[in-house]
């Protein structure tokens, strides 16, 4: 007992270096190429100036012929029908098919690419990784690639994973891609992920090193959990010990069916096994970090929330058990939202523990922070919101290292400890007595925080739920046509909010697109698009555009600025005013346009004119808006190069005042 107490010092000293190698050597791992490679357009990739030796392989990305409902044979190319749309690769096809939503992700497609090849074409191959759910490659004509079996309904057709590499078979200078993909077995369809192309000796490569990292993590995991299982079987009280080995071998777990999917290596591992297997290890994997920081940290994490975290993911773990892969698929949208709550809330927690100067509370608290950034960015990655690359099991490292390292310090730490525990017993008393007083109150302020957050998420969807309820059993259809209104009011809430966070993303991922900008046209044409908001008919417009030249500028972001500002002008007009009024003037010249637009509302006062433009900030909360509207404006603004103040008077008005500059070249 006392040679292994004693040799823990050295064991959080090895976990402190060793982790900082081991996360350098995965963050090596992540290949960045020196050039960048271009992107299909039309259904057409040219590759002609791409130099293989220098450049290495080429991401397939870009826009692929997609059309609907139909496997068509290589053969019927060019002769067949036009393409169903252009849809961008990779990405479900959801978004891009007819149907309710929840049936979109089922159906068969053919996807066509058309490279054009540089004159140095020897030896290459192609490196593919999954369709959803069943996918067969050809190129130029010939089969490569088959998983599984596609077929045009549930009975015909077979799911499978199995990514890897083929040779291409080349005749001349062009490469002609053409994949049947079929689902009818996971909510969301088609080429989700990305085709590379290039050596086939550099291919082979980033195979095995995708390979092998992923066996290295594995084992790192898989190392860590037994580590501190047998730990815990020399501490039977440190159930956080125990824990956290469940949690480490459920990460292991998931690694090897998801990414290259090594489970393949090593066993024949069907897609049913390995679609349940990747969602009970996520499932599983929320409540069990919650239960391991709660016996962490005791005093900073509520036992009622610990309650309802763990009892809403044993919903998600049954419905995997009981529902089929299409349905229980459905579920993941709603688990990242539990996943989001339960990093807040932890974070609030950690954050508690450090200020309290909690053992090991800033060892948790870095490593959460790069975990949850990294979940984060793959939840915006994984919906298609930004360009980024998965960076889960990066921060996952980091994270189990951090608590490995904690973990070892604290267990170390009580073995001297333990020596002095009856001189220090009166002390520890008075020590528990002061916890539960502050546990009592961290309860009740806990209580008052899940609340608020809780009807603020829950709140528009239990409103939906209950119109649903209420027109289902009424028989007058003009009342449940004013229920259906009152949903829809709802949900367009809901929706520019959604609007809102992916203007933003856009306007901070896109670069400007000028063109000219006609300013009386753009803005009747705002104005127009607001007619529907209540009132907006009784509010006086006025117009004054004074554009003697052209002027060029970036015409989306104005358009976001004008309907922003013009449709708070509009909501927040004084309706105790007999006249209520928006003007909105335009001067423009060779130089720059100047913007003012005023309106008589109701104003904002003194206390928030500072501070309008910052992220989420609301002056009035009695308004239901997501706070994002007057910071979009602004990023907007100043991404087009120009400047915006505003003046406002409470009960008198408010005017904005925009500069941009002509980007019309001289």
């Amino acid at each position: 007992m006392h040679s292994r107490l004693a040799f823990s010092p050295f064991c959080f000293r090895a976990y402190r270096h060793s982790g900082l190698g081991l996360l350098l050597v995965l963050l090596f791992c992540i290949h960045a190429t020196a050039a960048t490679p271009p992107h299909a357009t039309a259904g057409i990739l040219d590759l002609r100036n791409w130099h293989w030796r220098q450049d290495g392989p080429v991401p397939l990305h870009g826009q692929w012929a997609f059309h609907w409902k139909q496997l068509l044979s290589p053969a019927a190319f060019p002769t067949q029908a036009p393409p169903t749309a252009y849809v961008d690769v990779p990405n479900p096809w959801n978004g891009y098919v007819p149907g309710p939503w929840h049936r979109k992700g089922q159906g068969y497609a053919t996807y066509r690419l058309k490279v054009l090849l540089p004159k140095d074409n020897s030896s290459l191959a192609l490196k593919y990784t999954l369709a959803v759910t069943a996918m067969e490659v050809y190129a130029n004509g010939h089969l490569l690639v088959r998983q599984g079996k596609v077929g045009t309904s549930p009975e015909t057709m077979t799911p499978d994973y199995r990514p890897g590499y083929v040779p291409l078979p080349l005749q001349g200078d062009t490469l002609e891609l053409v994949a049947h993909v079929s689902n009818f077995h996971y909510f969301e369809g088609g080429l989700w992920d990305t085709f590379t192309i290039g050596p086939e000796e550099h291919i082979q490569k980033q195979r095995i090193a995708s390979i092998s990292r992923d066996f290295f993590v594995v084992g790192c995991f898989v190392i860590m959990g037994l580590y501190h299982l047998c730990a815990y079987f020399f501490m039977r009280q440190a159930k956080a010990l125990m824990l956290f080995a469940v949690f480490c071998f459920l990460l292991a777990v998931r690694i090897t069916v998801t990414g290259e999917f090594v489970i393949h290596v090593i066993s024949p591992w069907n897609w049913w096994c390995n679609v349940h297997t990747e969602f009970l290890s996520l499932y599983l994997g929320v409540p069990t970090l919650v239960a391991f920081s709660f016996y962490l940290f005791p005093a900073e994490f509520s036992r009622r929330v610990l309650r309802v975290l763990v009892g809403v993911s044993a919903v998600f773990v049954l419905a995997v058990l009981v529902l089929p892969p299409y349905a229980f698929t459905h579920t993941l949208p709603f688990y990242q939202v539990l996943m989001l709550v339960s990093l807040g809330y932890g974070l609030s927690v950690y954050v508690r523990a450090w200020r309290n100067k909690r053992e090991g509370g800033g060892y948790f608290l870095v490593g959460f922070l790069v975990l949850g950034l990294c979940i984060v960015n793959d939840i915006l990655y994984t919906t298609f919101i930004i360009e980024s690359v998965q960076l889960f099991y990066v921060g996952l490292f980091f994270f189990i290292l951090s608590q490995a390292a904690m973990l070892t310090k604290r267990f170390s730490r009580a073995f001297f400890y333990l020596q002095n525990a009856n001189q220090e017993l009166e002390s520890a008393n008075e020590e528990v007595h002061r916890q539960n007083e502050q546990l009592t109150n961290l309860n009740n302020e806990l209580d008052s925080l899940v609340y608020r957050v809780s009807h603020d998420l829950r709140s528009p969807v239990a409103s939906v739920m209950g119109l649903i309820g209420i027109a289902r059993l009424e028989k007058d259809s003009g009342r449940i046509m004013e229920y259906m209104d009152l949903q829809e009011k709802t949900l367009h809430r809901m929706d520019a909010f959604i609007r809102d966070i992916i203007s933003y993303s856009r306007n901070k991922r896109t670069s400007l697109s000028p063109q000219p900008v006609d300013f009386e046209s753009m803005v009747k044409d705002v104005f127009a698009d607001h007619s529907h908001l209540e009132n907006a008919e009784k509010i006086e417009k006025t117009v004054q555009v004074n554009q003697p030249g052209d002027f060029v500028s970036d015409k989306r972001r104005l358009s976001i600025v004008l309907s922003n500002l013009l449709s708070n002008a509009i909501r927040y007009h004084d309706t105790t005013k007999p006249r209520p009024e928006i003007t909105i003037s335009v001067a423009t010249d060779a130089r720059q346009a100047r913007i003012e637009i005023r309106d008589n509302g109701q104003g904002i006062g003194p206390e928030h004119v500072g501070r309008v433009f910052e992220m989420f900030y609301r002056a009035n909360e009695k308004t239901k808006g997501s706070g994002l509207g007057l910071y979009l404006v602004k990023e907007a603004v100043e991404k087009m190069g120009g400047s915006i103040s505003v003046e406002s008077q409470l009960g008198t008005g408010t005017t904005f005042f925009i500069t941009l500059p002509n980007l019309k070249p001289q």
